[in-house]
């Protein structure tokens, strides 16, 4: 509303001004009103926090009555989720929600008075809260900034304080079993300053909450138990809340990627065993597998605890391994230095017996030896064979077949009959293949033929000399046989001696593998 002052003139101007304040008088009045409703209505929580806190120390236990008993403090916690779980440093980051609850008797009022409010949310700083502390915390503080958590405040005197934290602990692992192993890790919390006289520390009557976990993509949660526990320190006990978790490891992923390719990698050790030592490849072969096992057992140990107290069934594994493997490597040298070394003396009585006996038979060694000795001859008939050839082979390059002397007659066949012979001596003739001269009879003889006035002695040395070649060269001949047959049984020796390696090799393995299978299900 305006007042038009132009209208002064027909006006009572007394009139004409209370006009003009009725409006700002209305306005003023209708704001105090509002402004005092407004400060009605702020004044209960307002008066509440005021009387109840009233001489209210928030570093002061709470003392109630004559005779104070212990504050009665109650723990409970929801599992959120586990973030990691590191061997090597035997450390455990979980996601957790703390549940604390507690009775402060010095905060109580009745709700009636106050416009029936029966709880106040405040600061944590304005409330006496007891000083949890996790005993196996690795870092300098219990989770994150936990003053910009508020605290619920009841009618009755009950507080409660909900705390999402991301805490990391200690957790001492076994692991044995890797990695079809479960881990147990314990939460202990416990008051540092106060004793069971002045805090009785409880679990929440409420069991762990897993509803909101979020599955991990290693682990299993099993279960999540709590305990109390009181040990005495100087005759007074100090109570403690300990969550255990039981946690699972999911083997699959350590399986295919390192149980099953070393299981195979060791396998083929056995190929060693049944390559040919002319191939030349057993030797690096074997060594190609070790290194193999070598870099597993590695992979490993980069995820152990460097601990002394227990050591993996799968690095026990690894290291049998290599130790069969480097075995194996010994033996394949042994076989190879049997079967390539020039051998100047026969097979020990032992080997040949081994070779001979039960054991060569049991590894089907007979075939074997039967193929050797028909490409290698040394019977006794094969021999004799083999002399008659040679004589043959000699008596076909000397001049005549046979001859005999008796009386100064000599009688010669050449395959076309007989023919006698006067011989006359030659004082001055040496060589008995000299020119031949006429005789009486007047027969000449040519150069091919002996002359009839060869003399005896000549003869007989002739003889000898024809003798002896033929000697030495059936000695070399059944000297080479005799040298080939001492290296056949050195070789065959060889390959017996690879048959046992692998079926050795074979047992042990199977010992091995089926050592840890087992220990791993009954464990």
């Amino acid at each position: 509303m305006s007042c038009n002052w132009n209208l002064r003139l027909t006006m009572n101007p007394f009139v004409e001004r209370r006009w003009c304040i009725v409006p700002l008088v209305i306005a003023v009045y209708a704001w105090t009103t509002a402004g005092t409703q407004g400060s009605q209505v702020l004044s209960k929580s307002d008066v509440m926090f005021r009387e109840v806190w009233k001489g209210y120390e928030a570093d002061i236990r709470p003392v109630c009555g004559d005779y104070p008993s212990p504050v009665e403090v109650s723990l409970g916690m929801a599992m959120r989720q586990l973030m990691d779980l590191d061997e090597p440093k035997q450390m455990i980051w979980t996601n957790i929600w703390l549940r604390i609850a507690w009775e402060d008797c010095r905060l109580m009022w009745n709700s009636s008075d106050y416009g029936e409010a029966t709880r106040i949310t405040v600061p944590r700083n304005v409330v006496w809260t007891p000083d949890l502390t996790l005993y196996d915390n690795a870092e300098s503080k219990l989770g994150n900034d936990m003053d910009a958590y508020r605290i619920n405040v009841y009618s009755t005197g009950r507080v409660t304080s909900l705390l999402p934290v991301v805490i990391k602990s200690m957790c001492k692992l076994n692991v044995l079993m890797f990695p079809f192993d479960t881990q147990k890790c314990n939460l202990t919390f416990g008051s540092w300053t106060y004793n069971g006289m002045e805090l009785n520390l409880t679990t929440s009557p409420e069991i762990v909450d897993l509803s909101s976990f979020v599955v991990h993509s290693e682990w299993t949660i099993v279960s999540v138990k709590e305990s109390v526990n009181a040990p005495i320190f100087d005759g007074v006990p100090y109570p403690q809340v300990i969550f255990t978790i039981a946690l699972s490891r999911k083997p699959l992923f350590y399986a295919v990627n390192l149980v099953f390719p070393s299981v195979l990698i060791k396998s083929l050790a056995i190929v060693g065993f049944i390559l040919p030592p002319e191939s030349g490849e057993k030797v690096n072969l074997e060594i190609t597998v070790l290194l193999s096992l070598s870099v597993f057992q590695l992979v490993v140990l980069s995820t152990m605890p460097p601990t002394s107290e227990n050591m993996p069934i799968i690095a026990l594994y690894f290291l049998l391994a290599m130790v069969l493997v480097a075995l194996s490597c010994i033996t394949t040298v042994v076989v190879l230095n049997i079967h390539f070394t020039k051998h100047h003396c026969a097979l020990p009585r032992v080997p040949y017996l081994i070779l001979h006996g039960c054991i060569g038979r049991a590894f089907g060694m007979r075939k074997l030896i039967a193929a050797s000795r028909r490409r290698t001859p040394h019977s006794s008939s094969t021999t004799s064979r083999a002399k008659d050839e040679e004589a043959e082979t000699v008596f076909s390059n000397v001049p005549m077949s046979c001859s005999t002397i008796s009386n100064g007659v000599m009688t010669s066949s050449h395959g076309d009959g007989y023919r006698s012979h006067h011989v006359t001596p030659d004082p001055g003739q040496n060589d008995p293949l000299a020119s031949p001269r006429s005789t009486s009879s007047g027969l000449h003889y040519s150069s091919r033929y002996p002359s009839p006035e060869v003399s005896t002695s000549n003869f007989v040395q002739l003889s000898l000399k024809v003798l002896g070649q033929l000697e030495i060269l059936t000695s070399s001949k059944l000297s080479k046989e005799f040298k080939d047959m001492q290296v056949s049984e050195w070789r065959l020796f060889a390959v017996l001696l690879d048959r046992i390696f692998l079926c050795v090799f074979l047992v042990l393995g199977l010992i091995l593998s089926l050592s840890v299978y087992i220990t791993i299900a009954v464990g």
